[in-house]
């Protein structure tokens, strides 16, 4: 070729005019590249699963935060054991060579299948099978991402104490990394995974990730006048959170013009940065609430007992 291939640069390699045995013809491609060598920070542990549901898989998901395209076969997956403060369980991701391009996302686990079934919202794309996983212990422990010079390149201490203190129970639910420019080892940059997700965001972005700029919660209700008579136009009410900080939970609850309680929409629920709740016009006697204007009275709270309150409107209309 006229110029030497450079790293960190995806190529289209097309073939054209393939026949078969029949004479048809056919064009295929394919990508390729040089992968540049993973450093401490380009490659990020972003997920993770250490406490699954009774019979089911860890998981670990790494994210490319570089602008370098890392080939997976050149990682390494370990567990540290915390007594001694050495690698420990050293396994290869992959055994094939696979790209992970910048911004892009990969799950970790032993069974994909289990993992698709527990979090129907999976990108399945995004999972990759590993022969060995590193053990993983329910309460604690630390587990490091290397590269193939067994230099890390990301290392997590997680705990369960890092969970959402006012979850009882967080088997089967995700730690999830909260900003990919903060600390991974400050506590305060993790957060239990979002109810309203399904408690894990396996291959995408985490529901607890802060990214806005805005310093303000915001709740959108859409549309103003819904007419929920099933006849497919606006039958449905939206209301649509945006939240200034991870962790928050909400109560939000339903009332009359007359301050009469009409249904519950959201109880003690853990909510994700980007939530909506939907209203279908149905009571908690589960009959259609009546023509008139409803308020929707949002509670939301964090850990440190603030209490923020909201009231929006919306009104159920229909034919006379």
């Amino acid at each position: 070729f006229a110029n030497p291939w450079q790293l960190n640069v995806l190529y289209l390699l097309t073939v054209s005019n393939v026949y078969d045995c029949s004479n048809n013809t056919q064009t295929q491609t394919a990508q390729f590249a040089l992968p540049d060598t993973a450093a401490p920070g380009d490659v990020l542990i972003n997920e993770i699963l250490f406490n699954p549901f009774t019979g089911g898989y860890d998981f670990i998901e790494i994210y490319n935060a570089s602008q370098k395209i890392i080939d997976l076969k050149s990682l390494l997956i370990a567990r540290y054991d915390l007594a001694t403060d050495t690698v420990d369980q050293l396994y290869p991701v992959i055994l094939t060579s696979t790209l992970l391009l910048p911004g892009n996302y990969l799950v970790l686990t032993e069974n994909t299948g289990d993992i698709l079934s527990k979090y129907p919202l999976t990108i399945a794309g995004n999972l990759c099978k590993i022969i060995n996983m590193p053990t993983l212990n329910d309460d604690a422990g630390k587990v490091a991402l290397l590269n193939y010079q067994q230099k890390v390149i990301d290392v997590f201490r997680y705990s369960d104490d890092f969970h959402y203190p006012l979850i009882t129970d967080v088997e089967g639910i995700s730690l999830e990394r909260i900003s990919l420019k903060q600390a991974t080892q400050d506590s305060s940059n993790w957060q239990s995974a979002a109810k309203t997700v399904g408690f894990a965001t396996p291959g995408y972005k985490n529901s607890q990730t802060i990214e806005h700029s805005s310093s303000n919660t915001t709740i959108t209700v859409n549309p103003q006048i819904f007419s929920p008579d099933e006849d497919g136009y606006n039958d449905v009410l939206s209301i649509e959170y945006t939240l200034n900080e991870p962790g928050m939970v909400a109560n939000v609850t339903v009332f009359d013009s007359r301050g009469r309680l009409v249904q519950y929409l959201a109880r003690n629920t853990l909510m994700a940065e980007s939530t909506t709740l939907y209203w279908n016009g149905i009571n908690t006697d589960n009959q259609k609430a009546p023509i008139g204007i409803y308020i929707i009275y949002s509670e939301l709270f964090n850990t440190k007992g603030d209490v923020s309150k909201y009231k929006n409107t919306a009104v159920v209309a229909g034919k006379l």
